[in-house]
């Protein structure tokens, strides 16, 4: 899907420029790979935002995204 590459591009984009201060930009490039069936790459993209987010509220819940992505992921392979 276009849009959804385009999507992804500007994502990466943000975080090279804003870096931690961008960290959001891996909680939407994981849902953008959860879209497209790459989990691996989801889950690996959630650990990521969890390292770099400041003040999480929803820690358990991203924690429990990235068990459900890595058991798509185990499913898928």
């Amino acid at each position: 899907n276009r849009a959804l590459s385009e999507a992804e591009s500007a994502f990466k984009k943000a975080y090279q420029l804003g870096r931690t201060k961008a960290a959001d930009a891996h909680l939407y490039l994981a849902g953008i790979y959860d879209e497209q069936e790459r989990y691996g790459e989801a889950w690996r993209e959630l650990e990521l935002y969890l390292k770099e987010a400041r003040g999480l509220k929803n820690k358990t819940h991203i924690q429990k995204m990235i068990a459900r992505l890595k058991a798509k992921d185990q499913a898928k392979q």
